[in-house]
C-alpha cells in the first residue's frame, strides 16, 4: 500500500498506526507527525530564548514533567527552570534528532535524542556543559492540536568543556565580529520578521 492510497476497512499500517476507514495514511498522520516536531523545536526554542510563555504552550495543563532533579507538573517545571537557566547560565542550545512516533489515536509516543549545550556564566567558572539524552514523551491530541501530557528526561552523558580560546596548537579564535548575535529573548535574530532579515542582509538597500 501506498503513503497516499486509501484505506477501504480499518487496517494496520507501517509503523503500527492504526487508519480509519476511507482516510489516506497522508491525510491521517504526515500533518501530525509535522505538528508533533513543530511542538519538540518550539520547546527547544523556547527555553534557549527564556520564552515562558512559548514554552508553557508545548504542554497540556495537566502535563507532566520529570527533569532531572525535578518531577511534578509542567507548570511547576516551569516555576523551577526559571532560576537554574537565568542564574548558571548566560545562553542554551537544544538540538533534537531521531524523532520516532507511535500513533494510537489521540496519543502519540515521541521519542527522541536531544543534545544541550549550556555556556556557563564567568562567575561559576565558565566553560561549557553539555548533555546528551532522550525525551520520552506522551503527546495529546485536544481539539485538533497536538501538545505535551507526559515528559521523562533520560540523561546519557553529560560532560563539561573549560572555557578556552585557543587548542594550545595553532588555533585560536578570532573576535567574533560580523555576525548577527544571539539573545535571550524577542531581540533575538530568530523572532526577525522578512523585512528586517532582508535590510541585515543588505543594510544600505531601501526595501518596499
Amino acid at each position: 500500500m501506498t503513503s497516499a492510497e486509501t484505506v477501504a476497512g480499518g487496517e494496520t499500517v507501517s509503523g503500527g498506526e492504526t487508519v480509519a476507514a476511507g482516510e489516506t495514511v497522508t491525510g491521517v498522520r504526515l500533518a501530525d507527525r509535522a505538528a508533533i516536531a513543530e511542538v519538540l523545536a518550539r520547546y527547544c526554542h523556547a527555553v534557549d530564548h527564556l520564552d515562558w510563555d512559548e514554552l508553557a504552550t508545548v504542554y497540556h495543563e495537566d502535563a507532566t514533567d520529570r527533569h532531572g532533579a525535578y518531577r511534578g507538573s509542567a507548570a511547576g517545571f516551569l516555576e523551577w527552570v526559571k532560576p537554574q537557566f537565568t542564574a548558571r547560565f548566560s545562553g542554551t542550545m537544544h538540538a533534537i534528532s531521531n524523532v520516532l512516533i507511535d500513533f494510537e489515536g489521540d496519543h502519540a509516543v515521541v521519542r527522541c535524542q536531544v543534545r544541550a549545550d549550556h555556556l556557563i556564566k564567568e562567575e561559576h567558572g565558565g566553560g561549557i556543559f553539555q548533555f546528551w539524552g532522550d525525551y520520552d514523551d506522551v503527546f495529546e491530541r485536544r481539539g485538533g492540536e497536538w501538545k505535551i501530557l507526559h515528559r521523562v528526561v533520560v540523561r546519557r552523558f553529560v560532560n563539561v568543556v573549560p572555557k578556552a580560546d585557543t587548542n594550545g596548537g595553532g588555533f585560536t579564535l578570532a573576535p567574533g565580529t560580523g555576525y548577527a548575535e544571539y539573545a535571550r529573548s524577542r531581540d533575538d535574530p530568530t523572532y526577525w520578521d522578512p523585512r528586517r532579515i532582508a535590510a541585515e542582509c543588505y543594510p544600505t538597500e531601501v526595501l518596499p
